[in-house]
């Protein structure tokens, strides 16, 4: 088993069938959870992409900007696709970051003071609107450190933190070792990946967590689902990101 692998199928199964997605550019890797819950459990899952297309042709691209949008139903604008959002109409969303804390705030902004930053980074796009807007959205962090999962995050380019006038909010951090849970005022472990240990997460994470008493291993990708994501990424090269 290829690790990127479990974390696509970890992206993919939140995504139920006739769910409304959209993605932002630069995320090959919620990219290939699309397209493979649509080759799998989710056939008429709807997906819109940054540039506005409606359920484009999926392959792999490291930017939805590289897609080839020739093969897709229609293109819909920008202001719609917020407008979508504000009516409850978008399912879910997937975002990352440099940094991410335990309220599921995400930085995409600066590393150190935001006057003085040691690294800029390049900035929110849509996350700050569509985090609040659409009614779930899942945290990707590929690299599970300190770095990136922190108790607070140095900038808050997108607020994940709880409050009742949202429509949501992240639910889910999946990381390269484990999933965790965001709840109201905390942080449950909900699964460890196959070959990771509690000791070695909490070294490597940030923020404090609950673990509870019987703790699940989390699926393995299945076979049906490997030849599904071989199909849409025949070339392999999604074994390229790190």
């Amino acid at each position: 088993m290829e690790k990127i692998d479990l974390i696509i199928s970890c992206l993919a199964r939140e995504i139920k069938n006739k769910n409304t997605v959209f993605l932002g550019v630069c995320s090959p890797i919620p990219l290939l959870a699309i397209g493979l819950a649509k080759k799998t459990h989710a056939p008429n899952l709807r997906y819109i992409n940054s540039l506005g297309a409606v359920n484009p042709e999926i392959k792999f691209s490291i930017s939805s900007e590289t897609i080839d949008c020739l093969n897709t139903d229609k293109f819909i604008s920008l202001p719609e696709v917020y407008e979508l959002a504000q009516k409850g109409n978008l399912d879910i969303t997937f975002f990352s970051g440099a940094q991410a804390d335990r309220l599921g705030n995400i930085n995409l902004s600066v590393i150190g003071s935001y006057d003085n930053p040691k690294v800029r980074l390049p900035g929110p796009a849509g996350s700050p609107v569509l985090i609040r807007l659409a009614k779930k959205s899942i945290i990707l962090c590929l690299n599970h450190d300190k770095r990136h999962l922190v108790e607070k995050v140095d900038f808050i380019t997108a607020n994940g933190e709880y409050d009742d006038s949202r429509l949501g909010r992240p639910e889910k951090i999946i990381t390269s070792k484990c999933i965790f849970r965001l709840e109201k005022d905390k942080v449950v472990l909900e699964s460890i990946h196959p070959g990771e240990n509690i000791e070695d997460i909490k070294e490597n994470t940030g923020f404090e967590f609950e673990i509870p008493y019987k703790l699940k291993t989390t699926e393995d990708i299945s076979e049906k689902e490997l030849n599904a994501l071989n199909e849409i990424n025949p070339g392999k090269r999604r074994y390229e990101l790190k």
